[in-house]
């Protein structure tokens, strides 16, 4: 047996010699002497015997092994590395030395350093690695987060309900039957109907774990898109009000231009969840899924959460969507019954208590009651705001006086946009951002975004030019500098289509008419100056013209009622822009004698003579041939 140092070094102070020592412990001088010595510095299992089989192999090799062992594991277990070894002794054999190729061919047991080499990366993280980027980060290290911000002085500050939404989609479980007419859809072609899911686009309140408010998207042409998600934002910063402090959001849709520039304009600050564990809302939605699927999983048409979890109801589904089974025999509620189960199950997750972290036995109402009353209110949408979050919104240069507008949400559609008095002055080639909703287009929001030097204008050219612009809000101190992009003009109004013809006394016929004249008379102010355009001078086709001085002249009327004419001689005197004070209305008749002209007709001092030599009688307009 081999002595140790400290038994040797025991009887070394005792003044015995090595010599004697090693008669005393039962072994040679030599032993002595090494383990005196100690251990060479690179000593170890590596210099007895042959080198491990390992060390043959080069780390491409040991990789591309871990990788196949990996991709083979099935339920979470990972297989021998035998199989990779045989697999590539078969395959590239060249790649291998003679006797481990030798041994993987005939599945004998490989060395146990190969086993180690490759098996030390076998691990659950390198396993979800394997899977991708998204299933690692959700599966693999993520920092637990707390119910705190830091504010912009760097301070940690507790959040209270209000402070924060949160805002993502989900698809629902439960599909459904609704009205449709694609003859390219299997379903709809055979039975009439279609079938489709839901997408639902949920805003949360992060403090509270309170669902402040949500819509469904079912439009089977398409995804949920920006249109779909500044909708869901313009109803409920109506309803519950802002955020006091700010957004969090996914990638994708949420993280555009159309939907981040709008809310930061609000003032809201806004940033973006890089995996699903960053949002609370996904930890709702679980939940949420349960409480909407509860009145109809016992009719077998829960579709579930993951790849064939119910396979009974996913077979049915695809049986459905292929045309083979009517989807209303099959159990498939409309869509107004889904919607109704989706509403209720958001009314009841807010409703149900929680002994979680956050909320402490409380609900969500509860929470977000009890943090109403201890903050200051959320602020509500102003009309400036809520036109920021129009969900439509179209980029164009003037042309013809009007703002022409494409977009594809609902079907391909073209609209068009004008506003006399602004466009006019503006000019055509005008870059503009318009604003509206498709459910209700009568009015939009018009935006500069004009950055050419010999277009654009200072905001005070254009308060000067277009009296209106006084409500926007100027300072004295901002007129001398130019409009910039993003800067709100006004509003414009929806553009109808004229007809072709018209066989019947149609009230809207003189509408287009009435617009160009105006617009031509805005653009006839700026070269001819302000006391041109409030001149309007007309000509009877014989000679006599009527000039009405002081005022812009009432927008034509002609085939108008009788009835009608006093009010549109007394308008002369209130539209815009409006005479000096005490400035009379002067109406000048003017007669030129020519040998194939008329003697010019006496002075007409009642309205009605007026009207008809202005405007002709209406008898004689809509008279039948």
């Amino acid at each position: 047996m081999t002595p140790t140092a400290a038994q040797i070094e025991t009887l070394l102070s005792d003044g015995l010699s090595r010599r004697e020592a090693a008669l005393r412990l039962g072994c040679s001088a030599a032993t002595v002497d090494r383990v005196l010595a100690g251990p060479a510095p690179d000593a170890g299992l590596s210099r007895i015997g042959r080198p491990p089989v390992a060390d043959q192999l080069s780390p491409d090799v040991i990789a591309q092994v871990r990788a196949e062992a990996l991709a083979m594991s099935t339920a979470g277990r990972s297989p021998s590395p035998a199989l990779p070894f045989a697999l590539m002794a078969l395959h590239e054999p060249e790649r291998l030395p003679a006797g481990l190729r030798e041994r993987a061919l005939r599945r004998k047991p490989l060395p146990r350093s190969i086993l180690t080499r490759v098996c030390q990366g076998l691990t659950g993280d390198a396993r979800a690695e394997m899977r991708g980027d998204k299933f690692a980060k959700l599966n693999t290290v993520a920092s637990p987060r707390d119910n705190t911000y830091i504010d912009a002085d760097g301070a940690r500050q507790d959040i209270r309900g209000g402070d924060f939404y949160v805002a993502d989609d989900m698809t629902s479980n439960i599909p459904f039957w609704r009205e449709g007419d694609d003859p390219s859809d299997p379903c709809t072609a055979r039975w009439g109907v279609a079938p489709s899911r839901a997408q639902v686009l949920a805003v949360a309140d992060h403090g509270t774990l309170r669902f402040i408010g949500h819509t469904i998207w079912a439009n089977p042409a398409q995804s949920y898109n920006t249109y779909s998600v500044l909708w869901l934002y313009r109803q409920v910063f109506r309803d519950a009000g802002k955020p006091r402090l700010g957004m969090k959001h996914e990638h994708g849709i949420w993280a555009g231009d159309g939907v981040v520039k709008p809310l930061r304009s609000l003032g809201l600050h806004v940033e973006f969840a890089q995996s699903a564990k960053g949002k609370r809302i996904e930890m709702m939605f679980d939940k949420l899924q349960t409480l909407m699927s509860r009145h109809f999983r016992y009719r077998g048409i829960d579709l579930g959460r993951l790849r064939g979890e119910f396979q009974e109801s996913n077979k049915r589904w695809l049986d459905i969507r292929a045309g083979k089974v009517d989807p209303r025999a099959a159990g498939l509620p409309h869509i107004s019954e889904v919607s109704a189960a989706i509403a209720d199950a958001f009314a009841d997750y807010n409703a149900l208590p929680s002994n979680g972290e956050i909320l402490r036995g409380l609900s969500p109402d509860e929470a977000w009651e009890r943090d109403m009353g201890r903050a200051a209110p959320l602020a509500r949408l102003s009309d400036r705001e809520e036109w920021l979050l129009m969900p439509q919104c179209s980029e164009v240069s003037l042309r013809d006086g009007l703002a022409k507008c494409r977009f594809k949400t609902f079907g391909e559609a073209v609209w068009w946009y004008g506003n006399a008095e602004l466009f006019s002055h503006l000019g055509p080639g005008y870059r503009v951002r318009l604003r509206f909703d498709v459910a209700d287009p009568d009015r939009a929001a018009v935006y500069s975004l004009e950055t050419a030097a010999r277009k654009v204008k200072t905001r005070g050219w254009l308060l000067d030019h277009v009296p209106a612009c006084a409500d926007l809000g100027w300072t004295p101190g901002q007129l001398g500098a130019v409009i910039p992009p993003g800067e709100f003009l006004g509003h414009a109004e929806l553009f109808q289509r004229a007809p072709s013809f018209v066989m019947s006394a149609w009230a809207e016929h003189r509408k287009g008419h009435d617009y160009r004249k105006l617009y031509r008379r805005c653009t006839r102010a700026l070269f001819r100056g302000a006391a041109g355009g409030k001149v309007d001078e007309r000509h009877d086709g014989a000679g006599n013209s009527t000039r009405i001085e002081g005022a812009h002249a009432a927008p034509s009327k002609r085939g108008t009622a009788p009835a009608e004419a006093a009010a549109i001689i007394a308008a002369a005197e209130r539209v815009t822009p409006a005479p000096p004070a005490g400035a009379p209305v002067r109406v000048t008749q003017v007669a030129r004698d020519t040998p194939a002209a008329p003697s010019p007709a006496g002075r007409v001092d009642d309205a009605e003579a007026l009207t008809r030599r202005l405007y002709g009688a209406p008898e004689d307009i809509f008279a039948s041939p």
